[in-house]
Formats: structure tokens, C-alpha cells, sequence
């Protein structure tokens, strides 16, 4: 099963279908029964940052300038 590091990964990764499966394996690691885990702060702080990376993207079209978000 993959774990923590891998699923963040994931999040950045070409394939779409990969990158959904990977913030679902993070939620299930992290916020599993509505639960907080020790990895749980460090790694949303990692996915923040991620957020503006643009393969986060679920439209391959937006880009964000000056925290806005652009089509």
C-alpha cells in the first residue's frame, strides 16, 4: 500500500485518474474516521504548497497570476 510521501507525489503527476487516487489515498491516510494523525498537519501543509504547482490543476487551461485564477 502506498504511503504518505507517495500519495503527495502522486497529486503531482501527469495522469489525472492518478492524481484523484492520490488525494483520496491522502485522505484516507491522514483524515481516516475523522481522525487527525501526527502526519496529518505536515503533510497538508506540503499539499498547500502544491496547490499552486500547475499540474494540481484539474483544467490544464487555468493559470494563476497574482492569486487569481485565469482560464
Amino acid at each position: 500500500m502506498p504511503d504518505t510521501p507517495d500519495f503527495l507525489l502522486g497529486v503531482l503527476d501527469d495522469d489525472q485518474a492518478r492524481r484523484v487516487r492520490a488525494v483520496g489515498g491522502l485522505y484516507r491516510l491522514l483524515l481516516n474516521q475523522e481522525r487527525v494523525f501526527p502526519a496529518t498537519a505536515p503533510a497538508a501543509l506540503v499539499v498547500a504548497t502544491l496547490l499552486g504547482d500547475p499540474r494540481t490543476f484539474a483544467d490544464p487551461g487555468r493559470t494563476v497570476t497574482g492569486g487569481s485564477t485565469r482560464y
